[in-house]
């Protein structure tokens, strides 16, 4: 008969890795999700506004259309001054 062998234990070895090295891995699929801001106006032209520039940035290779649909969705508080004569360009 063979020799009697003690159970052992299973191998793994609970231990935790160094501090440095606990977390999720952010850059393989990145966990920013940042949503495109909305206006808050209630002016139902602005929002028609931009629901049309919305469209048209999507449509059409446009830059213009982007920055003005841009532009529509800033804060009061970011917005750059304009200037006519650049719009007119």
């Amino acid at each position: 008969q063979p020799a009697a062998v003690a159970p052992q234990h299973c191998g793994r070895i609970h231990s935790r890795p160094p501090l440095g090295e606990m977390g999720i891995d952010i850059e393989a699929g990145g966990r920013v999700k940042s949503k495109t801001r909305v206006t808050s106006s209630q002016n139902p032209y602005i929002r028609l506004l931009c629901k049309l520039y919305k469209f048209l940035s999507r449509r059409t290779d446009s830059k213009f259309n982007k920055v003005i649909l841009k532009r529509l969705n800033m804060t009061r508080k970011s917005k750059p001054p304009l200037s006519l004569q650049k719009l007119a360009k």
